[in-house]
């Protein structure tokens, strides 16, 4: 079995997902969309490549993101975890090519309300000069009681981009999703989800950017 060969301090996951838009940060970035994901972990330390890849020619859009990092706790703090990485985004199609960006966040597990948790996180580009400050909040619920392993997903998240230079606008957005993770092995599961995203004060969105769209991803990790 592959699995006996990996290192037990190593974990692998993959997430392949079908989108009906791609939307990164309230902006729709192209339309139906491929999205495969794989990732490696090690012990505190993580890598691994996001991709989109249009799967209309109009607009057609492709871009790879490599990502890295290392999440820790500070003695004291149960309550949350920190995450510091790097991610470049590599753009095929396009002059500029490639983006560097900073990221720093906290995520928060609320023991008084389990079902709950939250994450704040800043990120920083460094050809950009970009700032994006983000929050959400995630309400999970087992649905194991109507007799099928899958939970209900609903988050709502915000966030606000600053600018430092011409080749970035400052705006806001915001947005919800709602999924549901279903178990198709004890290391698998299929997640349909609907989401909604918007940015407001974005030019080139004519001041408002309305997304309402769904996706379909299974995921597995050994």
């Amino acid at each position: 079995m592959l699995s006996a060969l990996i290192p037990q301090e190593l974990s692998i996951s993959s997430d392949l997902t079908y989108t009906s838009e791609y939307v990164f940060r309230g902006i729709e970035l192209a339309d139906e969309s491929f999205q495969p994901t794989i990732e490696l972990a090690y012990g505190d330390f993580y890598a691994g490549i996001w991709a989109n890849q249009a799967l209309a020619s109009d607009p057609g859009y492709t871009e790879i993101n490599y990502y890295g990092g290392l999440s820790f706790d500070v003695p004291g703090a149960d309550f949350v975890t920190f995450d510091l990485g790097l991610t470049v985004y590599h753009y095929p199609d396009t002059s500029s090519r490639r983006t560097h960006e900073l990221y720093l966040g906290a995520l928060f597990d609320l023991p008084t309300l389990p079902a709950l948790t939250a994450s704040l996180y800043y990120f920083y580009d460094l050809d950009l000069g970009s700032h994006v400050g983000e929050g959400a909040v995630t309400y999970s619920q087992s649905l194991e009681q109507v007799g099928a392993p899958l939970s209900l997903d609903i988050t709502l998240f915000g966030g606000l981009q600053g600018s430092d230079s011409d080749d970035s606008e400052s705006y806001n957005y915001y947005g919800a999703s709602v999924e549901l993770p279903v178990a198709v092995t004890e290391f698998s599961a299929l997640t349909l989800g609907v989401h909604y995203a918007t940015a407001e004060k974005y030019d080139r969105a004519a001041g408002r950017n309305q997304n309402l769209f769904w996706s379909l991803g299974y995921s597995t990790s050994f």
